[in-house]
């Protein structure tokens, strides 16, 4: 575990983006130490739409489904959900909520094991 640790931490690090950008070497060893691995079985919801955002998550195996809520409901009255997109291995969401101080913005599904 140590091992997937050191190496998701060595990728994360190098990605670009918003979020990234604005983390400072200082914040990056923090963000290290509290750096935490969750797997996540086949069809486990990682993130729902609309929750709060408390942490942001790197794709270091397995595939997820991202999905948002098309405003209608079902027979069943919950809320219909399209899919909008895949993340996979090196892939990372959650940022945004982060950065904007919102709720979470789509729900995220595992559709096969993932870390």
């Amino acid at each position: 575990e140590e091992e997937v640790k050191k190496h998701m931490l060595q990728n994360i690090f190098s990605l670009k983006s918003p979020f990234l950008e604005r983390i400072s070497i200082v914040d990056s060893d923090r963000m290290a130490g509290k750096t935490s691995i969750v797997k996540f079985d086949s069809g486990n919801v990682v993130s729902r739409e609309g929750e709060e955002a408390d942490r942001f998550y790197f794709v270091y195996s397995g595939t997820l489904s991202v999905e948002k809520s098309t405003g209608e409901a079902d027979n069943g009255e919950q809320q219909r959900r399209r899919k909008v997109g895949s993340l996979y291995p090196g892939d990372y969401f959650g940022e945004m909520a982060l950065i904007n101080q919102t709720k979470r913005l789509a729900t995220i599904t595992a559709t096969s094991n993932a870390v």
